[in-house]
């Protein structure tokens, strides 16, 4: 499904659509849905709630409002690329390679969420989130989430972004890959303040002995 003008599609009872719904317009909310996932390509000022699927994704967009969503068992639940002032807030990101990912996004607020198990295969670095990756994210706020059971809890590439009052446990992974609570790969200036990370291991990949 294409929305290519400014509409509000609520679902009453979680109807399921087939496949996908595309957004490519401004000002589009989308409620109370089941399907493949949901994409937001040049859009702003959208809001997407309370849709379970396997992915959300943002390309190109700005100042909308992801939250209460359940994304599981895909690549990656919520991915943001070349996206800015965003709210990601109170959404379930489980059973996948990566719960949330930013590239290139900037001045976002990831907060309230929950990233359990994202230990899926095919994927080159497993983790609760990471913030940068590819390409570095700066200026983001992530606050309140909990990331548990995956390589890496939280992982920064990027600067001028704020980490606080985050829970990161029980991520282990294996000693090929890199692993840890909150780990930073490229940084500067980056506050990390009031974490709880328990019971993680620390692991560094080949690569970063090359």
């Amino acid at each position: 499904m294409l929305l290519n003008k400014s509409l509000t599609l609520i679902g009453e009872g979680q109807p399921t659509i087939g496949g996908s719904i595309g957004i490519t317009v401004d000002n589009c909310t989308v409620q109370g849905f089941q399907c493949f996932g949901i994409s937001l390509t040049n859009s702003s000022n959208s809001e997407i709630s309370n849709i379970r699927c396997g992915e959300i994704w943002l390309m190109n967009s700005s100042n909308s409002e992801i939250y209460n969503n359940s994304c599981e068992n895909y690549i990656v639940g919520i991915y943001l690329f070349n996206s800015s002032n965003n709210r990601i807030a109170d959404n379930i990101c489980n059973d996948a390679g990566i719960g949330i990912l930013l590239i290139n996004s900037h001045s976002n607020i990831v907060s309230n969420n929950t990233c359990s198990n994202n230990t899926r295969e095919g994927v080159e670095m497993n983790g609760g989130m990471f913030i940068g990756f590819e390409g570095p994210s700066n200026n983001n706020t992530v606050e309140n989430n909990t990331c548990e059971f995956s390589n890496v809890g939280i992982g920064i590439v990027g600067s001028d972004n704020t980490i606080r009052n985050n829970i990161c446990k029980h991520n282990m992974g294996v000693p090929s890959s890199r692993s840890g609570g909150i780990v930073l790969f490229a940084f500067h200036n980056n506050t990390i303040t009031n974490n709880l990370c328990e019971n993680n291991s620390f692991h560094r990949s080949r690569r970063d002995f090359e």
